[in-house]
C-alpha cells in the first residue's frame, strides 16, 4: 500500500528544489567506487556546457555527403579500418564476424544503400570501434541524394553480444532476418566488450520488416558493460532510435531526432544505466503501434511466457534526460504518445529529467508494473512534468495510489498542466534545437543525486586526456617523497592481537602494531593518525572477512601507516603492510582459498573468498603506506593486499619503499583510484587470481637501484594451475603514468628490471590512455591465452603512449598479432623513442614530481 500525502500544486514548489547529494544507498557506494553516473547540478539532459554542439546536425536530408569511393558488400572477417575522410557504401547486410573488428577513424561517412535494406550487424565477439571525435564525428547515413533521403532508407547498426537475457535458452536469434548463425545474442558475459561508438551520428535507418520483425537505427543486443557508447545522435529513424535487447551496457550523450516509434526502448533483461538522453520528436510523426519517449518492458506481449525467465526483469536506471514530445507550442497538450511507458514486469527509476508536453508522462501498462513502484524497484525522483494531462497514470487511470506515489513530497517530483515560466531554452526549434536551461529557470540548480551512485569525476574523463593527470597535480599536500626522514611522534599505543569490536584510533594517538593485528568488527582510523609497524615482530594490521576498515584521512591530514624505526633509519620491508580478507570470487575451484603469505602468527594462512561480492570491507581515503612489505618466512607481503574484495573504497592512497608489491588483488572487483607507488622493490600494480575492477590514476616512480628480480610496474596474472577454475583476470587500467628507472639510454640501472607491463597466466589485463617510460620493455605477454585475449578484442591496450625504450614490446612467439606496429598505431598507441618527448612537467624530481602535460606533449595531442 502506498501511503497517501496531499498533492502539491502550489507553483512556488517549483522553485524550491534542492541539490541534495548525499548517498543514501551506502551499501552500493561502498561496492562501487567508479560507478557510472556523473554528479551535476542541473536537471534535464544540457547543462550550462551544452555536449551537444560541433558534432549534431538536425538538417541531414541537405547536407551534401561525398559519393562512396569504397563498396561493403561482404562479411569483415578480419580486422579492417575505414579511414578518415572517405566515404564508404553498405550493400546488403555486412557482418562483422567473431574476432574480427571494425576501426572506423574520426571523419568517416558510411552511406547504407537503400535498394539492398544496408545493415551493419556486429556479431557476438566481434567489435566496432567508431571513434568519431567532436569536431570530425562519424556519419552513417542513407545513400540518397540530398533533398530525397527518408527515414528508412537502410536498415541500422545491430551489436550482438555475449551478456545475460531473459531467455531460458540464454541466446536468442535477432529480428530482422538475419543469419542464424551470426545473428545471435545472449550468453553469460556481462563484461562482454563489443568496442566503442563515440561522437557517431545515425540518420535515416530503421526498417519495419512486419509488425514483430524490425531493425533499429541502432539495436544493442545482450551487449556487456565494457562496451563504450557516448556521444550518439540517431535522426530520422522509422522504427525506434535506441533499443536494448537484455545485456548490462552503460550509454550516455544520446539524442533522439524526429523518430517514428520509440525514442529509447529497454527489453529482454536489460539492466544498464543512461545519463545525459534527448529526445525531440515531430509533430505529425508516429508510429501505429503508439510511440514513447521510453518504452521499457521485460518481454513482448506476444511472446511465450514459457521461454521467458520470468526472474529476471528488465531494470534500468536513467538520470538527465530531456523528453520532448510532438508539439508546437508549450500551450495545449498533444495526445500521441506517453513520455515514459513502464509494462510487462519491467522496472524503471528515472531521477532529474524534464519531460514536455505528453498526455501521461508516466503511463503504468500492467498491474505488475504497478508492483514495481509499490515495492520500490521501480522510482521516479526529481523530475519535472510539464504540458501533461496527468503525471502518472494507467489505462484506466483510476489507480488513486498512483498518484498519491508521485507527489509525495519526500521524492520532489513537479507536474504542471501547462507552463509559462522559463524552462529550457528552446527545445521547439526542429533547425537549432537549444535544450539547457533557460535563464532563471531552476532546472539549473535543482538535481538530486540521494538515491544514486554518482561519481564524483566527469564519467567521461579517462577518455579526454592521456596519463594520471590533465592540468592539475594532485599529487600535492597529502604526499611525502621522502618520508624515510620524516619525523613522527613516537608510539604510545600498542595493539596486539584480535580487535572484537569496533574501535576508533584518533590523531592524539600514535598506534603501534606488535605482531599481526587481526581486525573482526569495524576499525575507524581518523584523519592525522598515525599507525607504526613493529619490525621485531613484523608487525602487520590483517581486516579479516567479518572486519573492516575505514580510513578517514584528508589532503591535508592523511593517516599514516609507516615504520616505527627512527627517521634516517627506516628501510623497505620493516614491517608486514596491510592485508584485507573477504568472501568475494577467486578463481580457485572449491570457490575459497588460503592467504599463502604466511603471518607469523597463522601459519597455514587464513581463509578468504567464496561467493559474496555484497559485504564491505570498509573504505581508504588519503593514507600514506611507508616501509611494508616485510618477507614473512618464505613469502613477501605487499603492502596492501585485497584478498577476495569486491566492495572497499579506494581513493587517494600512496605507497612508498615496500619491499614487496605495492598494492595486490586477489579476485574480487574493488574499484581503486589516485593510487601513487613510489620506490617499491618488487611490483607496483598486481591484480591475479581472476580480479575483475577497474583501476584509474595510478602511478609509479621507480628507483633504478631498488628492485628485486622480474620487477614490473604492473604485473597480470591469471592462472596455470590445474587445481584453479579458468577464470581470467579482466581488471581495467585507466590513465596511468608509469615512470621507470630509465631516464635516458645512458641512465644506468637495476638488472633485476623487467618491463612497464608484464602480462600472463590467463589474464587478459586492459590498459588504456596510459604513459609507460623508461622501462628495459614497454610491455610483454607470456600466455598463448593472453595473446589470444589481445588479438581477439577481449583485453584492450588503447591510446598508451609508450617512450624511451629500445623495446616497446617484446613479442609472443607465434603471436595472432602479425604486426605490432600496425596493431599498435591502429589502436591509437604512440611510440616515442625519447622519454623527455613525452614532455611532462617533472616527472624524475624524486621529492616533488609534477605529471601533468606540457604544451606539445603527446598526452595532449593524442586523443583530439
Amino acid at each position: 500500500m502506498i501511503t497517501t500525502h496531499k498533492i502539491i500544486s502550489s507553483i512556488k514548489s517549483l522553485f524550491i528544489v534542492s541539490a541534495l547529494f548525499v548517498s543514501l544507498d551506502v551499501k552500493s557506494s561502498e561496492c562501487n567506487s567508479i560507478p557510472f553516473f556523473k554528479k551535476v547540478d542541473h536537471v534535464g539532459a544540457v547543462g550550462a556546457d551544452d555536449w551537444t554542439t560541433g558534432w549534431t546536425e538536425y538538417n541531414p536530408s541537405t547536407e551534401n555527403y561525398e559519393t562512396p569511393q569504397i563498396i561493403i558488400d561482404k562479411p569483415i572477417l578480419t580486422d579492417y579500418t575505414m579511414k578518415s575522410h572517405k566515404t564508404y557504401l553498405l550493400k546488403g547486410k555486412v557482418y562483422v564476424a567473431p574476432g574480427a573488428t571494425l576501426h572506423i577513424e574520426p571523419g568517416t561517412v558510411i552511406r547504407g544503400d537503400k535498394s539492398t535494406n544496408a545493415t551493419l550487424i556486429v556479431s557476438r565477439g566481434a567489435q566496432i570501434r567508431a571513434m568519431g571525435t567532436k569536431n570530425d564525428p562519424v556519419v552513417f547515413t542513407s545513400n540518397m541524394p540530398a533533398g530525397r533521403r527518408s527515414s528508412g532508407d537502410w536498415g541500422g547498426i545491430i551489436l550482438l553480444g555475449q551478456a545475460k537475457i531473459n531467455r531460458k535458452a540464454g541466446k536468442a536469434l535477432m529480428e530482422g532476418d538475419l543469419d542464424p548463425k551470426l545473428g545471435i545474442y545472449g550468453g553469460e558475459i556481462d563484461d562482454d566488450n563489443s568496442g566503442v561508438i563515440q561522437y557517431t551520428r545515425i540518420e535515416f535507418a530503421g526498417r519495419k520488416i512486419d509488425q514483430s520483425n524490425e531493425i533499429n537505427a541502432l539495436s544493442l543486443a545482450a551487449v556487456g558493460n565494457r562496451t563504450t557508447l557516448d556521444h550518439i545522435q540517431v535522426s530520422f529513424t522509422k522504427d525506434d532510435s535506441f533499443e536494448f535487447y537484455g545485456g548490462t551496457v552503460n550509454a550516455s550523450h544520446l539524442i533522439s531526432f524526429k523518430c517514428l516509434d520509440d525514442d529509447f526502448d529497454m527489453s529482454y533483461g536489460y539492466s544498464g544505466s543512461l545519463q545525459f538522453g534527448i529526445a525531440l520528436r515531430h509533430p505529425r510523426t508516429k508510429d501505429f503501434s503508439g510511440s514513447n519517449g521510453i518504452e521499457i518492458d521485460s518481454y513482448a506481449s506476444d511472446d511465450n511466457l514459457a521461454s521467458i525467465n520470468q526472474e529476471m526483469h528488465t531494470n534500468c536506471t536513467i538520470s538527465n534526460f530531456t523528453i520532448v514530445s510532438p508539439k508546437s507550442s508549450l500551450q495545449g497538450v498533444t495526445q500521441l504518445s506517453q513520455g515514459i511507458m513502464v509494462g510487462n514486469d519491467a522496472y524503471l527509476s528515472v531521477y532529474n529529467s524534464v519531460i514536455l508536453g505528453f498526455n501521461f508522462g508516466i503511463f503504468i501498462k500492467t498491474k505488475k508494473s504497478e508492483q514495481g513502484i509499490s515495492s520500490g524497484k521501480s522510482n521516479f525522483e526529481n523530475n519535472f512534468f510539464v504540458g501533461s494531462k496527468y503525471p502518472i497514470g494507467n489505462s484506466t487511470n483510476t489507480n488513486s495510489e498512483l498518484n498519491d506515489y508521485f507527489v509525495n513530497p519526500r521524492l520532489s517530483n513537479f507536474h504542471y498542466a501547462e507552463f509559462s515560466g522559463p524552462l529550457l531554452e528552446d527545445p521547439y526549434n526542429l533547425r537549432f534545437p537549444r535544450f539547457h536551461p533557460a535563464k532563471g529557470s531552476k532546472l539549473s540548480k535543482g538535481a538530486s543525486f540521494k538515491k544514486i551512485n554518482y561519481d564524483q569525476m566527469p564519467f567521461e574523463a579517462d577518455k579526454l586526456y592521456v596519463g594520471s593527470a590533465k592540468e592539475t597535480n594532485w599529487l600535492t599536500t597529502w604526499t611525502n617523497f621522502a618520508p624515510e626522514f620524516k619525523t613522527y611522534p613516537d608510539a604510545n599505543t600498542p595493539v596486539s592481537g584480535n580487535l572484537n569490536s569496533k574501535t576508533v584510533w584518533t590523531s592524539g594517538k600514535t598506534y603501534l602494531l606488535k605482531g599481526t593485528v587481526t581486525v573482526n568488527d569495524e576499525l575507524i582510523i581518523k584523519a592525522g593518525t598515525v599507525i607504526k609497524g613493529d619490525k621485531a615482530s613484523k608487525g602487520t594490521l590483517v581486516i579479516g572477512t567479518k572486519g573492516k576498515l575505514i580510513v578517514e584521512g584528508t589532503k591535508t591530514s592523511p593517516v599514516i601507516f609507516t615504520s616505527n624505526l627512527e627517521e634516517g633509519s627506516r628501510n623497505a620491508g620493516d614491517w608486514g603492510g596491510i592485508v584485507v580478507l573477504n568472501n568475494s570470487k577467486v578463481n580457485d575451484k572449491v570457490g575459497s582459498t588460503l592467504y599463502k603469505s604466511q603471518l607469523v602468527s597463522l601459519p597455514n594462512g587464513p581463509v578468504f573468498g567464496g561467493k559474496d561480492e555484497s559485504k564491505s570491507s570498509g573504505s581508504i581515503k588519503y593514507a600514506r603506506i611507508e616501509f611494508a612489505g616485510a618477507k614473512l618466512t618464505t613469502h613477501e607481503n605487499s603492502a596492501l593486499t585485497l584478498a577476495g574484495v569486491s566492495c572497499m573504497d579506494i581513493d587517494y592512497l600512496q605507497i612508498s619503499h615496500s619491499e614487496g608489491n605495492g598494492i595486490s588483488w586477489i579476485g574480487g572487483k574493488s574499484n581503486s583510484q589516485h593510487i601513487v607507488c613510489f620506490s617499491n622493490k618488487s611490483n607496483d600494480f598486481v591484480p591475479t587470481l581472476g580480479y575483475s575492477g577497474t583501476v584509474r590514476y595510478g602511478v609509479v616512480l621507480r628507483d633504478e637501484v631498488k628492485a628485486t628480480k622480474n620487477a614490473n610496474a604492473i604485473e597480470s596474472m591469471g592462472s596455470k594451475d590445474v587445481k584453479f577454475n579458468i577464470v581470467k583476470t579482466t581488471a581495467k587500467f585507466k590513465n596511468f603514468t608509469i615512470i621507470g628507472p630509465k631516464k635516458t639510454d645512458l641512465t644506468p640501472v637495476n638488472a633485476n628490471y623487467n618491463a612497464g607491463i608484464y602480462i600472463h597466466s590467463n589474464s587478459s589485463l586492459s590498459i588504456d590512455n596510459s604513459i609507460i617510460i623508461g622501462y628495459p620493455v614497454g610491455f610483454a605477454f607470456s600466455s598463448v591465452k593472453t595473446d589470444f585475449a589481445l588479438a581477439s578484442g577481449e583485453m584492450t591496450f588503447q591510446n598508451n603512449i609508450i617512450a624511451g625504450m629500445k623495446n616497446p614490446y617484446a613479442k609472443y612467439p607465434n603471436s595472432r598479432i602479425r604486426d605490432y606496429d600496425v596493431w599498435l598505431s591502429d589502436n591509437g598507441n604512440v611510440v616515442e623513442e625519447e622519454s623527455a618527448s613525452v614532455k611532462l612537467n617533472k616527472p624524475y624530481d624524486k621529492r616533488n614530481p609534477d605529471l601533468t602535460p606540457v604544451s606539445g606533449s603527446p598526452a595532449i595531442e593524442i586523443l583530439r
